[in-house]
């Protein structure tokens, strides 16, 4: 019994000795910040409207009907009536905080799987980008547009995906492209991530 006793204690002495050799790994620097999330964005229009707590990704028409500021596009003649969403322009906007270690890294970028459609996008004030196709991804080094702290803000400026067309071409042809066109951020709007 004492035999054994000896080898564990030995054996935990090993451990021990072990332990205190291997050197403690650097600090992980954070390499992305997911800028998504639940009621983290606000939504206006630059009208009389309240800001209203939006999720990104989302959808003006589905962010609205949830905040309860539209009925059910789909029910009656709420299309007809609710025309002025895609007539409008319309601004998705949150704060962030950026760790001072977070810009340490060489490169910050911010990445975008989908901006539908005619948008541009603030970092701090900073224009850093001017969206007119869903489909291309974006991928900006905005480290220069960041600062250390909660006080970063990013905003995605929607301009009417209706008024844009009908300014540029100003054709008389009645369609109903306008009842139910929305501005939307597909997917994970803006992940900032370092390399």
């Amino acid at each position: 019994m004492m035999q054994r006793c000896c080898c564990v204690l030995a054996a935990l002495s090993a451990a021990v000795a072990v332990a205190k050799v291997i050197p403690a790994a650097p600090p992980v620097i954070a390499s992305t910040i997911d800028l998504g999330g639940d009621n983290a964005w606000t939504l206006t229009n630059g009208s009389k409207m309240t800001a209203v707590q939006v999720t990104v990704p989302g959808q003006t028409h589905t962010d609205l009907l949830a905040a309860g500021v539209i009925d059910d596009p789909y029910n009656n003649t709420n299309s007809d009536l609710q025309r002025w969403v895609a007539m409008s322009d319309w601004t998705y906007e949150r704060t962030f905080e950026v760790d001072a270690t977070f810009l340490q890294h060489r490169v910050v970028q911010l990445v975008s799987l989908g901006i539908d459609t005619i948008a541009s996008i603030y970092v701090n004030g900073h224009h850093v980008f001017d969206s007119s196709n869903m489909f291309h991804r974006v991928r900006l080094d905005v480290k220069s547009h960041l600062v250390a702290g909660k006080n970063n803000t990013i905003r995605v400026v929607f301009t009417s995906k209706v008024g844009a067309p009908r300014a540029q071409h100003a054709r008389s042809s009645r369609s109903h492209a306008d009842r139910f066109v929305a501005c939307s951020i597909k997917r994970h709007l803006s992940v900032l991530r370092a390399r």
